[in-house]
Formats: structure tokens, C-alpha cells, sequence
């Protein structure tokens, strides 16, 4: 279970609040960009294609999400190349 605040931000993304996404991109990016080099050890095949991919499949997936259930780290959780969908 997410804290209060967490799960506000999350409330927020599910609903489509841009704001919300992009606190949870600032959030991650870093996090999910490294893990991504790692993968395809291209800085600019991770920053230009795969991480704009992994964000915009968070936010098209959005409304799948349980705000009440997850971490916000769980919505963008990489597996493979691809995000893990609730």
C-alpha cells in the first residue's frame, strides 16, 4: 500500500493529470534510463527511443493502474524492453 502521498500522485496519473505524469517521470527517469543503458549500452538509443517508450506506455497503460494498490516505482518497472502491466 502506497503512502498518502504517493497514492494522491498515483490517484492523480490514473485520472490523467499531466502534472501527476510528470512528477512521476522526474521521479524515475534516472532510474529507468540506467537500467535501460545497461541494456542497450547506446546513451542516446536509451534516452531517445527506449525511455520515451517506457513512459508513454505507463501513461497510455494509466488506466489499468490501482492507485490504492501500488508503489508509484511499480508503475514504471521495467521487464525486458518492456514495462510489467498490472
Amino acid at each position: 500500500m502506497p503512502n498518502e502521498a504517493d497514492a494522491g500522485v498515483l490517484r492523480r496519473f490514473v485520472e490523467g493529470d499531466p502534472d501527476a505524469f510528470e512528477s512521476l517521470f522526474r521521479q524515475f527517469d534516472i532510474e529507468v534510463y540506467r537500467w535501460i543503458l545497461g541494456i542497450v549500452c547506446d546513451p542516446s538509443t536509451a534516452e531517445d527511443v527506449v525511455l520515451v517508450e517506457a513512459f508513454s506506455r505507463a501513461y497510455r497503460a494509466r488506466a489499468q493502474f490501482d492507485p490504492l494498490e501500488l508503489h508509484p516505482e511499480e508503475v514504471i518497472q521495467p521487464t525486458g524492453l518492456s514495462l510489467q502491466y498490472p
